[in-house]
């Protein structure tokens, strides 16, 4: 089973920044003030290679990008996003829908700016990438 950019939105409530209205994944259809929206990170990256093959790997990856989209205060939308940082960066053991995400890994030092969309509105990235479980959990395992 993959973990999904669903699952990922799914679960970003449980870190306490906003609730699951507030979270879309994909595209951001109506662009409200104070939303994330989770992607797919773009680019390629190599293939990891396994000893025996990809049957014999345990764990997947699955690299995101996290678009915090906030508000006009360039102050405000640094501290949104850096909350989300660190909660991502201490994602350990988590439940996903089934699915066990062991940690996220960070891909750059801090949130990236990426300037204000057509509104004005202040935006940031973080990159990160998801390491899973390949086999899906059963409901009685801890």
């Amino acid at each position: 089973m993959i973990l999904t950019l669903l699952n990922i939105a799914d679960y970003l409530p449980a870190l306490g920044i906003l609730d699951r209205s507030h979270i879309y994944c994909g595209k951001m259809p109506d662009k409200k003030e104070k939303c994330i929206c989770v992607y797919n990170l773009s680019g390629s990256r190599e293939k990891r290679e396994t000893i025996g093959g990809d049957q014999n790997s345990s764990y997947r990856v699955k690299p995101v990008s996290l678009l915090v989209h906030w508000d006009k205060s360039s102050e405000r939308t640094e501290i949104a996003a850096d909350k989300l940082y660190e909660a991502v960066g201490n994602i350990k053991n988590a439940d996903m829908e089934g699915k066990r995400v062991l940690f996220a890994r960070l891909l750059t030092d801090s949130p990236v700016d990426v300037g204000t969309d057509e509104n004005d509105i202040y935006e940031m990235v973080i990159e990160a990438e998801f390491y899973y479980e390949r086999k899906e959990r059963k409901e009685n395992e801890v």
